[in-house]
């Protein structure tokens, strides 16, 4: 899912936002570690703001994903119908088996 973002600041606060959004996801072992969201930062146009230097103006598009750890994620429906349960009734010794109704 695409975000605009509009930032406007200084610079290091910039830099503190980028590194903060890329902290949210780590590699541990080899295996990718965050819970929640991802974010790619696709583009950024930064600018001088209107008050003038040193304040900036930043245009960011970020994307989210929605990041779910192979054991967080639901196992599959299954596909198999499930048997309808059937009952057999067994008429009593001596009983008159068309009395059951089977």
């Amino acid at each position: 899912m695409p975000i605009k973002l509009t930032f406007e600041g200084n610079y290091y606060d910039l830099t503190d936002f980028i590194f903060r959004l890329r902290n949210l996801v780590a590699v541990r072992d080899g295996t990718l570690s965050a819970s929640g969201r991802l974010f790619t930062l696709d583009a950024l146009d930064m600018h001088e703001a209107s008050n003038g230097f040193p304040a900036i103006q930043a245009a960011l598009t970020v994307n989210a994903y929605a990041y779910l750890p192979a054991a967080a994620v639901p196992p599959a429906a299954s596909t198999t119908p499930t048997p309808t349960p059937t009952t057999t009734t067994t008429p009593a010794p001596g009983a008159d088996p068309a009395a059951l109704g089977n």
